[in-house]
């Protein structure tokens, strides 16, 4: 309304200057009234008009900060937001990533499935221009809502938990805005460091920020771009005293490290300062001297800025000695800087930062891992985030050259082979593969070289094996040479053999099963010292294949069948005698299970005791599995009525029962607090253990708060959440996310001072309970509920429904954490609870029994990693950009863009001859195959018409290998990419040579035509891989060639990383 009036206003002035300025051409004085009949007619200027003095009502009250910088509509960014801070060029790049990029290119980002970061962490030594970084920003961002100490804590109970609160919900209000925390550590300081009362109030301002820091994340994306309208930076001079809940990622999971200024940043803004000051004349070797004197990496901006200002104060001192006073205008002096005079300033400077501090903020640096924006980084974009997977094998790398413990969803065989080649090479484990891009020559003791030739000598490897499986086969020298020539000039698989990926380990190892079972079989009747050999042979490399990736398990599917074909082929030998058939299974079973077996489980076992260290457990890891390393719980074993508890969900790895202050949005819900499962134990997964609504202690004779009562089996309880004081409520609501009958929403209910209501009982079912039998009250200690040792299920007192989780992720507005409902008749693996932690205040140390999770055996860690495995292959459900399913593999719709750089990228893409060729020859190979498998039922052989050495058990051997490694990927809803197509590409291009020489047969043309078709074959591959070659090696390239690349409109390569 406020708007409306001033723009009313302004109409009617506007008005009558135009009434007027008409008047006064015509001489008249006009009588006062409007032409227009009476009425204001608005335009926009007047209501633009109007905004320069109406202030929104959200932003008063509130201690604001906007900065203002002067820019002009349509001025040049990139020059003008410097602003009051001169230099830190790096930094700025890695802001524009996360703030400004989202703003100007979301649509393009979320196209792309980029995500922007959730909030930013500026780090480093005071005095280098954080905060007024960020104040420049703001500028072009919107509003800046500062967030300091003083204006936190509060000397009245929830003050500091409310003004937090506001300062977000203003902030989500008046969009787009920064909500910038100055002095982090100040505010949420790690849990625990402080033993005072200090330390509680602590906790609940450190639970409220990390509520709202998640509701910016999940209720301000853009629906248009897919751009956070809120932004929360923080920034801190002491990154070690932060709680680690704040720096996971999804939350402050953008780590920019803000240091001293290099040598040319302090040249810039030492002369962009003196010249501003009316300093003329330096040269650049008195401006060196600067530079000179502030080096060692000690100097910061402020620093620097101190000593133009004593350098100009100087400069004003001699120009009142030459003039008579500022009023008669004389300046006897020119601004030419006395040489000497600029000595010995700089021999008095002293920086503010010592050597010990510098030393501090690199090990601080080492420590995050974090993003560093210097000028050594190679800055990418999205197309680098494929080759992520080669920084996590070298991250693997690193953490098993220090026996650091590390989770990963890949068996440890190919990581073990990659660090035992970086150890022989020289590698000191001390640079971190912190991220993608680092030019690895210019850092010492990292021999890239030496890891990149392992999967290099591997995939070179892969060619002879070609060359001798086809020689295995039955093939000519001719044949089997066309067959390893493509493998050798295959685009694909050649770039996957010059990066450190486990691919090229899993299709070495594939390759050299297939190539020992078919020696195996062609020795099977006349050497049984050969046949034994490559049997066992046969069955390392499956080993070492399942060993490397999971995709090997495909090479027991492939064995296992042609090996039952191989066996029926035995039982209609009439002369073979049950015995030797009989041996013949044994043999197979101990060569094709029972050595691959073994060797899988050894090659875990060295891995869990090369690895005998974990700095910090892996959610995914069981309780048993992080306690066989030394991260062990604490809790006290009796449970009783007033006790804190954490309730975790047993048979998943989901983590505990979690509520915070966001309520469920979706339109059928009851819009009350939200329950979920969470990974990680922080304040919002403790709750306390209430007698049931109705309980009646006077009649029932107890008194909880003199008596400590234990929880037993039968008994009603309610569950409070501490930090919000609701309660555990189910009610005939459905389920958030799950459908169907019987499943029913958890919320958060009630209010402090409120009882609640008959729906916050439940009833607790134990289901098992480790008790030592021969204690003499074993039959009553069963019945009593413990710590760790006792799983339960909680069911509800009115609908009879049990307290389930589904292990599907809830929408952003939950988070994305797992959904927790109740439901009725259900299975009640998933509805089986534990309590890891429980705390009785009135229970004394030296009466509480202490107690933690038992440690995994080897075997146990063994069963326990493979199942973790299993499940976090299931979740893999993400939505890459460079993600693609099985149907597009076989025609090469699309590649996957690894990294891209100026002039040069490097595009994962097969050789479209080899390609084509290989799934036509495939589809011809099965076509036969199955065509005499009819035929010979007529006694029809088509084989034997020709003089080829084509056979039914070759072909079969190809088709078998083809599908089993292809097929398979039809069943998985997890994401796929184009390399896993290439165990079953090796298979579809031996197929190329036999259909070669099969046509050429069958036409009966001399060896010169045949040979002349093999030549022509290879030069097309060869041509096409020369055509390929530059986004094959990072070849520099131009926007022609690129474009000459395209050969379908699918292969999305980058062209504007092109010259």
């Amino acid at each position: 309304m406020a708007l409306v009036r001033e723009a009313l206003l302004n109409s009617l002035a506007r008005q009558k200057r135009i009434k007027n300025s008409d008047y006064s051409s015509t001489g008249d004085e006009g009588d006062g009234t409007d032409s227009t009949g009476g009425g204001a007619v608005f335009v926009l200027s007047d209501f633009m008009e109007g905004l320069k003095i109406i202030e929104p009502s959200l932003k008063r009250g509130l201690e604001m900060e906007v900065q203002s910088l002067g820019l002009q509509p349509g001025a040049n960014i990139e020059v003008e937001i410097q602003g009051e801070v001169g230099g830190l060029s790096a930094v700025r790049r890695a802001l524009d990533k996360c703030i400004r990029w989202p703003l100007e290119h979301g649509d393009k980002l979320a196209r792309l499935g980029a995500v922007q970061p959730n909030g930013i962490l500026l780090y480093g030594p005071p005095g280098c221009s954080k905060t007024t970084l960020v104040r420049e920003y703001a500028q072009r961002f919107g509003t800046l809502y500062m967030i300091s100490g003083a204006d936190i804590f509060s000397c009245y109970v929830g003050e500091s938990e409310r003004t937090i609160r506001s300062t977000f919900l203003k902030a989500r209000l008046t969009k787009p805005s920064i909500i910038f925390v100055d002095e982090l550590e100040c505010i949420v300081s790690k849990r625990g460091s402080d033993t005072s009362q200090q330390d509680v109030v602590r906790d609940r301002i450190l639970t409220t920020f990390l509520n709202e820091l998640d509701g910016v994340s999940s209720t301000l994306k853009s629906k248009t771009k897919g751009a956070s309208q809120v932004m929360l930076i923080g920034s801190t001079n002491r990154p070690d005293l932060i709680d680690e809940a704040l720096l996971r990622p999804g939350r402050f999971d953008k780590l920019i490290y803000v240091g001293p200024p290099t040598d040319n940043e302090r040249m810039e803004i030492a002369k962009k300062l003196l010249q501003q000051g009316g300093i003329e004349g330096l040269s650049d070797i008195e401006y060196q001297k600067i530079i000179t004197a502030t080096s060692g990496g000690c100097c910061t901006m402020a620093d620097l800025h101190k000593l133009c200002t004593v350098i100009k104060m100087n400069e004003f001192k001699k120009q009142l000695k030459y003039s008579d006073g500022p009023e008669n205008g004389k300046e006897g002096a020119s601004n030419r800087m006395d040489i000497r005079t600029l000595d010995e300033i700089l021999v008095n400077f002293q920086p503010s930062l010592s050597e010990q501090m510098v030393s501090f903020y690199e090990d601080q640096l080492k420590n995050l891992q974090q993003e560093e924006p210097t000028q050594n980084t190679t800055v990418g974009e999205k197309v680098e985030e494929k080759a992520v997977e080669e920084k996590k094998v070298e991250s693997k790398q690193k953490s098993g050259f220090f026996e650091t413990y590390f989770f990963d969803l890949h068996p440890p065989l190919a990581k073990m082979l990659f660090a035992l080649v970086g150890k022989l090479a020289g590698y000191d484990g001390q640079f971190d593969f912190a991220k993608i891009g680092l030019k690895y020559d210019e850092f010492e003791n990292v021999p890239f070289v030496a890891m990149r030739l392992l999967p290099a000598i591997l995939g070179s490897l892969t060619v002879p094996g070609s060359y001798v499986a086809l020689r295995g086969l039955g093939y000519g020298i001719d044949t089997a040479l066309l067959g390893c020539g493509l493998v050798l000039f295959e685009n694909g698989l050649v770039t996957q053999s010059r990066l450190i990926l486990l691919d090229s380990t899993l299709v070495f190892f594939t390759v050299f099963a297939t190539m020992s079972y078919i020696l195996f079989i062609n020795y099977r009747d006349t050497n049984a010292i050969a046949s034994d050999f490559w049997m066992i042979s046969t069955g390392v490399n499956m080993a070492c294949a399942l060993s490397s990736k999971w995709v090997g398990l495909f090479l027991f599917q492939m064995i296992g069948v042609y090996t039952i074909y191989e066996l029926w082929e035995m039982v209609g030998d009439a002369g073979r005698s049950a015995r030797n058939i009989m041996c013949q299974i044994f043999k197979r079973l101990v060569g094709f299970l029972g050595i691959p077996f073994a060797l899988y489980f050894l090659f875990f076992a060295i891995h869990f005791k090369v690895l005998n260290k974990m700095d910090k457990p892996d959610p995914v890891l069981s309780a048993g599995f992080k306690s066989a390393y030394g991260h062990n719980v604490e809790t006290q074993r009796q449970v009783f009525f007033g006790s804190m508890i954490r309730l975790r969900h047993t048979n998943s790895n989901k983590g505990y029962l979690h509520s915070h202050s966001h309520t469920w949005v979706n339109e059928k819900s009851s819009k009350q607090q939200q329950i979920t499962l969470y990974p990680f134990p922080d304040g919002n997964n403790l709750w306390k253990i209430e007698r049931p609504l109705g309980y009646n202690a006077t009649a029932e004779g107890t008194n909880d708060d003199e008596t400590l009562y234990p929880v037993r089996n039968g008994d009603k309880l309610r569950l409070l959440h501490v930090s919000t004081e609701k309660r555990l409520h189910s009610h005939n609501v459905p389920a958030p996310v799950s459908t169907g009958q019987g499943k029913y929403e958890v919320s958060g209910y009630g209010a402090h001072g409120f009882e609640g209501d008959s729906n916050d009982n439940f009833e607790v079912s134990i289901l098992s309970n480790k008790v030592v039998p021969n204690k003499d009250d074993y039959e009553d200690e069963k019945n009593v509920v413990q710590a760790i040792h006792t799983q339960f299920t909680l069911i509800h007192s009115n609908l009879r429904c049990h307290l389930f989780s589904s292990r599907k992720r809830l929408p952003e507005y939950a988070f994305n954490q797992t959904e927790t409902f109740c439901m009725s008749n259900c299975h009640m693996k998933h509805a089986t609870w534990h309590i890891e932690y429980a705390h009785h205040d009135h229970l004394e140390k030296d009466v509480a029994d202490i107690i933690g999770y038992p440690p995994h055996s080897t075997w146990k860690l063994f069963l326990d990693y493979n199942r973790q495995m299993l499940s976090t292959n299931q979740d893999l459900l993400g939505d890459h950009p460079f993600a693609s399913r099985p149907p597009a593999w076989p025609v090469l719709r699309r590649g996957t863009a690894y990294w891209g750089g100026t002039g040069a990228v490097i595009y994962q893409l097969g050789n479209p001859v080899v390609w084509w060729l290989a799934s036509l020859s495939i589809a011809s190979v099965c076509f036969l195959f199955f065509s005499d498998l009819i035929l010979s039922k007529r006694e029809i052989y088509i084989f034997s018409l020709t003089k080829s050495s084509f056979s039914p058990s070759s072909v079969a051997l190809i088709t078998i290998g083809y599908f089993s490694h292809y097929l398979p990927f039809y069943l998985m809803d997890r994401e796929l990419f184009l390399h896993h197509y290439f165990p079953a590409l090796w298979f579809s291009i031996l197929a190329i040579p036999i259909v070669a020489e099969l046509a050429s047969s069958s036409l009966r043309v001399s060896s010169t035509l045949r040979h002349s078709l093999y030549l022509i074959i290879f030069a097309a591959a060869l041509s096409a891989f020369y055509t390929f070659a530059p986004i094959t090696y990072a070849l520099t390239f131009t926007k022609q060639q690129c474009a000459s690349m395209k050969w379908l409109p699918t292969w999305d390569i980058d062209c504007n990383h092109a010259l």
